[in-house]
């Protein structure tokens, strides 16, 4: 695997077992494309039986985008916990991607840092549109 990527998209607005498909379909293309998708969705299951508040879980999502994240995908769809943690993700210089073939692009080119990619090729433009 090249790297972990965050799956950013809704979970508590709509339907949540149409909201964990979409973050699992988004995390398998991620891992198609040779990187180790982590799925927050899957904490539904955590929290189920272990309850966290929601800005527990945010600041618990933001450490893993800080500490281990290579890029974020955002899933489309109303969240303002993805919507926070694509700004976080800015905000720290990590990619973050809303096409699956952006990413694509942008993954055959990754050499392992950010440093080297986050400027190299694509500068800002791309990514966050």
């Amino acid at each position: 695997m090249k790297g972990i990527v965050y799956i950013a998209g809704p979970m508590t607005v709509g339907i949540r077992e149409e909201n964990l498909s979409k973050g699992l379909t988004a995390g398998e293309k991620i891992w198609q494309l040779g990187f180790g998708p982590f799925v927050p969705h899957l904490a539904f299951f955590y929290n189920d039986t272990f309850p966290h508040s929601w800005e527990e879980w945010l600041e618990y999502d933001e450490m893993i985008i800080k500490s281990a994240c290579c890029a974020v995908f955002r899933v489309e769809g109303a969240s303002k916990g993805a919507d926070r943690e694509v700004e976080f993700a800015k905000a720290n210089d990590i990619p973050v991607f809303f096409s699956i073939d952006i990413f694509e692009a942008w993954a055959k080119t990754y050499t392992g840092t950010n440093e080297t990619n986050k400027t190299q090729f694509w500068g800002n433009a791309g990514m966050y549109d």
